[in-house]
């Protein structure tokens, strides 16, 4: 017997979310492209953060663009800062960074030592290249994966699954993570086993705060700049 088709609010949905899905990696090519840098391992700084200048730009139009043919704005997503919540938010973002990065520290080493594989592909020597990678985790991944995941995608998957209550945002949390954490494969399977774990984090973060974006931010770029500061000195 051939299931129903789904609603039409959903089915615009999903259209929307696989369409940003698609063509957000294509701006991704297509930055590397007009900079002529080579994707590698041992990319450096100041390489990555010249296709980031390009690439950043554009997904944030698109994400601009999309959002204006719903009807919304960035703020439907949590970019929102009410004075109120600032310090809050503010400080309940910092307050979760190390317990992060111990967490991804620990499942990272648990994978690797399972037999799943870890790499490295940047390469951080100096302090232009340090300021470079700094510039691009917080940017690109305190600003503009947060927008992307923790907003827009979470708030699509949860207009598409049909689950009600509790169980359809545990169902978008963990297929956000999902689709937050695949992207990450060139770093090992490891990796992308922590990554998820995270990630699952800083959904249930924006969820603790209200749905506004500044706590996961916060967490976010200050996970990244961390983590880069551990790898300049050797630890990570």
């Amino acid at each position: 017997m051939p299931s129903d088709p789904l609603p039409r609010g959903r089915l615009v949905a999903f259209l929307e979310l696989a369409a940003v899905l698609l063509l957000v990696p294509l701006l991704g090519i297509l930055a590397v492209e007009l900079t002529g840098v080579e994707l590698r391992d041992g990319i450096t700084g100041v390489e990555l953060l010249q296709v980031k200048a390009v690439e950043i730009p554009l997904v944030l139009l698109l994400m601009a663009r999309v959002l204006r043919w719903q009807g919304r704005s960035f703020a439907a997503l949590g970019w929102s800062f009410p004075r109120p919540t600032r310090l809050p938010d503010l400080r309940r973002g910092l307050l979760w960074v190390v317990p992060l990065v111990l967490l991804a520290a620990g499942v990272s080493a648990a994978l690797q030592a399972s037999g799943f594989a870890a790499t490295e592909p940047f390469r951080v020597e100096g302090t232009v290249e340090v300021l470079a990678f700094l510039l691009v985790g917080i940017l690109a991944g305190g600003v503009v994966e947060e927008l992307l995941y923790r907003g827009f995608v979470f708030q699509q998957l949860e207009s598409i699954l049909p689950a009600r209550g509790a169980s359809r945002l545990m169902q978008a949390t963990v297929l956000t993570a999902m689709l937050f954490a695949l992207p990450h494969g060139y770093e090992g399977s490891a990796a992308v086993g922590a990554i998820l774990v995270i990630a699952i984090a800083l959904q249930l973060l924006y969820l603790r705060s209200g749905r506004r974006l500044l706590a996961p931010m916060v967490c976010h770029a200050a996970f990244n700049a961390l983590q880069i500061a551990l790898l300049a000195s050797g630890v990570a």
